[in-house]
């Protein structure tokens, strides 16, 4: 056991003695441009959000290339940008790959969201597809209190509670404190997840701990796409999933829990001996008791039937094991350890833990059998994914799962230049269920599409799965500004005919380049974005072997265009009156701008600018201005990425020499010297 490795997902798994296999072989030698051993490819996709506000907030995408020997080769880290026009988070990078073969690590994240990992294994370079889905995190604030009964074993102290709970209409939420847990029960809703941290586990000065949270259910075909990383843990063993979660814990102070209690101990402040255990509760999902039933207790030394528990690693894409946990009956009976049948359909089982704080440190917890057997009998299918006409589909993830139940563990890969893709599993039942499911893309569909294949301990058969594709061509280019390429600018392709169209988009990479899908012999208009969320810059294209006004190149197949060029704009920038300042009727003024009246004294203002380039820190000068035109007053501040409110609490305050009509002005330069004016919004509560 390696208890002091581990990221914090509750996932029940399996653990089987042969790891994920995934891809399969292919000739490609990939793009020259990296180094003697490895060469330059391409990484894109797209991400997206589930639950939570309608925010564009970008994501953050870090990617880890390892070879063969898990050397780390190369990382980059990029961010995921809002297109409306799919609703979507889309990116793109370009990463080394070891030409021997290796694996990438990805991971997109958000805050406030469990993130999306990972692990893409591949046998040489090429370009790869990651589509990813990040899911709201549950949210609450929680103080010490004196806990009632909360734990299914029984036990109660002086806590931080949380608890992620499920009513009778299947709303999920997270709730904080004992005392609320307790009248959510009272209120006939169901445990999900429950975190109980002792007071004295937490450094003394700790008076509030913040705690997100989601569940996952691995019987679930889509929530089972979110598992993190390959299913297999740093021993080499596979896994099969029963549950797992994201959570996450910080301080008052917004430090993780974890790293707060490390500099505590580092600092003499505590003592590992001091402290009780924290303890986690985890109900079993209904789906899941079959694997139980066929695997059985994890650990023999131990009273009580036990799983085994792990935490993800996100820089090897694996999983750690942190140690095992007790079944419990949901009245708070053990079960015992030579139970065979779990009867899910009327009794509720849950998985309780203890670890310390410091297992914090990771997000992803997972719940996990290793499985032993002597004779493991090994399943696969070798598929081919192929277009409308025949041409193979690489770099495309493929997920497969039971169709009808558990009776093998889940897996994925993707495909290589020839579109192929070996998928191994183990049997975990015995029976003679050969059935299974995969899930990929569907791109005419933009949404995921499932086909039935067949199960074999020799894959002797391939597979074929035929997609519908229009986007066959390829339009590339580069954006500029006055500095040179720029990365990360949004490129958006619209194409359009008599009574068709379509939609194409992608993002920079370090070099400005860009290379967007495209449907051949139909006009497209590509934009590239700027500063504002709104297009500066566009170029014609239509990939049909006629040179256009603005093509570097066409062969049928692919488009260079011409250089796109867009300027570096100002930051954004808003300001307003607040109501509860001395502020009267309005009139308009002779250049059309609204005055509001004050009276003299004083008025307090409010401001906010954002620089979508990243060219911070942003000045900010906030004007009052008469009907004359003349500026009475005026205040400045330097906002930051981090702080890009006029002031901490939003507020600012300007003389007002005289009773008269007002408004805002002025203007915000960000650190390349750019200025935009200052949009007024006149006065909010």
């Amino acid at each position: 056991m390696k208890p002091w490795l581990l990221p914090c997902v509750l996932t029940l798994l399996t653990a089987l003695l042969t790891a994920c296999a995934g891809g399969g072989s292919d000739d490609n030698d990939g793009d020259d441009s990296g180094s003697a051993t490895s060469s330059q490819q391409r990484l894109s996709g797209s991400v997206s959000q589930e639950g939570g506000a309608s925010d564009e907030d970008p994501i953050s995408v870090k990617i880890l290339s390892y070879d063969g020997d898990d050397t780390l080769i190369d990382s980059e880290t990029t961010v995921a940008s809002y297109l409306s026009q799919s609703d979507s988070w889309i990116y793109e990078s370009e990463i080394d790959m070891d030409k021997a073969g290796g694996y990438l690590v990805v991971s997109m994240d958000k805050d406030g969201y469990a993130g999306f990992n990972r692990k893409v294994e591949f046998d040489a370079p090429r370009d790869i597809q990651v589509l990813g889905r990040i899911v709201e995190a549950a949210e609450a604030q929680v103080t010490v209190e004196s806990s009632g009964y909360v734990l299914r074993s029984g036990r109660t102290r002086n806590s931080f509670t949380f608890a992620l709970v499920e009513d009778g209409r299947g709303q999920r939420s997270l709730v904080g404190g004992a005392s609320n847990l307790l009248a959510a029960r009272a209120a006939n809703a169901t445990d999900v997840l429950v975190i109980d941290i002792p007071a004295s586990s937490v450094p003394q000065d700790t008076t509030e701990l913040q705690g997100r949270m989601a569940s996952f259910d691995p019987n679930d075909a889509e929530e089972s796409e979110s598992f993190p990383g390959e299913y297999a843990d740093s021993d080499g063993n596979e896994l099969l999933s029963v549950a797992f979660q994201f959570n996450e814990i910080t301080t008052q102070d917004g430090e993780s829990l974890g790293k707060a209690v490390q500099q505590a101990r580092a600092n003499g402040l505590m003592s590992r001996a001091e402290t009780e255990p924290t303890i986690i509760s985890r109900y079993i999902p209904e789906g899941s008791c079959s694997a139980m039933e066929n695997l059985g207790d994890s650990d023999d030394t131990k009273s009580g039937f036990q799983i085994p528990v792990y935490t993800y690693n996100p820089n090897s894409g694996l999983w750690d094991l942190l140690g095992t946990g007790t079944v419990y009956e949901d009245g708070g009976t053990p079960v015992p350890s030579d139970r065979e049948i779990f009867d899910c359909g009327s009794v509720t089982y849950y998985l309780e833990i203890e670890v310390s704080n410091e297992d914090f440190n990771r997000k992803w917890w997972n719940l996990d059998y290793p499985l032993t057997f002597e004779q493991p009998v090994q399943l696969c299918a070798k598929v081919r994914i192929e277009d409308q006409d025949g041409a193979p589909l690489s770099g495309t993830s493929i997920f497969l799962k039971d169709d009808d139940g558990r009776s093998f563990s889940d897996t994925y890969g993707y495909t290589n230049d020839s579109g192929e893709v070996t998928l191994n599993t183990t049997l975990i039942d015995g029976s003679d269920d050969r059935s299974a499911q995969i899930r990929y893309w569907g791109f005419n569909s933009a949404a995921y599409v499932s086909s039935a294949v067949t199960l074999s301990e020799d894959c002797a058969t391939r597979q074929t799965v035929t997609v519908e594709r229009r986007d066959k061509c390829l339009i590339r280019g580069q954006v500029n500004d006055e500095t040179g390429p720029l990365k990360d600018v949004l490129v958006y392709a619209y194409g359009y005919g008599d009574q068709d169209w379509h939609y194409g988009y992608g993002q920079t990479n370090a070099s400005g380049e860009f290379s967007l899908n495209a449907v051949c012999n139909m006009d497209y208009t590509v934009y590239a974005y700027g500063s504002q969320t709104y297009y500066q810059s566009f170029k014609s294209a239509n990939v049909d072997a006629s040179l256009g006004e603005d093509e570097q190149s066409d062969n049928g197949e692919v488009v260079q265009l011409d250089t796109i060029t867009i300027e570096n704009q100002g930051p954004i920038a808003y300001a307003w009156f607040y109501w509860s300042s001395n502020i009267g009727d309005t009139t308009v003024g002779d250049d059309g701008e609204t005055y509001y009246s004050l009276d003299s004294g004083t008025v307090d203002v409010w401001g906010y600018a954002w620089d979508y380039e990243g060219d911070w820190p942003v000045s900010m000068t906030l004007q009052l201005i008469d009907e004359d035109g003349t500026v009475r007053d005026s205040v400045t501040q330097e906002l930051t990425e981090e702080d890009y409110f006029a002031d901490e609490d939003g507020l600012l305050t300007l003389d007002v020499p005289g009773n008269g009509y007002y408004r805002l002005g002025g203007t915000a330069t960000d650190s390349k010297g750019n200025s935009s004016d200052i949009n007024s919004y006149g006065a909010i509560d």
